[in-house]
Order: C-alpha cells, then structure tokens, then sequence
C-alpha cells in the first residue's frame, strides 16, 4: 500500500474504506477465519492475530474457528497497520513489555 501521507484524499478514502465486499447487514456482523479477515484488512494473519491478543478489537467475538467482524474493526486494523508503517509506531503491547 501506498504511505497514506503521499496520497491524495479522495484516493485515501478509496483505499482506507473500501470494503464493500465484505460487510453485512448492520448490526450482525460477519463470521471470518483468521485468513479471510486479515484479507478484508489487507495485513498478514500473523500480525492480526497478534492484534486480536493485545486487545485492539475489544469485545470481538471467536467461535468455530471464526472471528465476528465488523466493518469498523477492518478499518481499525488497516489505519493501525498503515500508522506501524508510515510512522515506526509500535504496537502498545510491545511499548508495555520492552
């Protein structure tokens, strides 16, 4: 992905919110492996995961291998996963426990 900070805004937008493909109805919310939902965010299941467990989608359902996922926790994960790039932030967990 292009540095958020050299894109133009209508071209952010396009990047940062484009998930049509994977919402569903309001409110309910879709259930996705691990894979499918690092897919929808654009980043690597490993770096995800490890999001999931240093609590960045609080109250994130898990049941039968799948993640309840909401339209807000894939733009959460791609602003943080763009933020860690753009800017060499780390992630708060690993601030916490040099």
């Amino acid at each position: 992905m292009e540095k958020l900070a050299n894109m133009s805004l209508p071209k952010m937008r396009r990047e940062l919110f484009d998930d049509h493909c994977h919402r569903g109805p309001v409110g309910e919310g879709n259930w996705l492996s691990l894979i499918q939902f690092a897919a929808a965010c654009r980043v690597d299941a490993a770096w995800l995961g490890q999001r999931i467990a240093d609590g960045m989608f609080p109250g994130i359902e898990f049941e039968a291998g799948r993640w309840r996922v909401f339209g807000d926790m894939v733009l959460r994960a791609r602003l943080a996963r763009q933020l860690e790039s753009d800017f060499g932030m780390l992630p708060f967990a690993q601030k916490n426990n040099p």
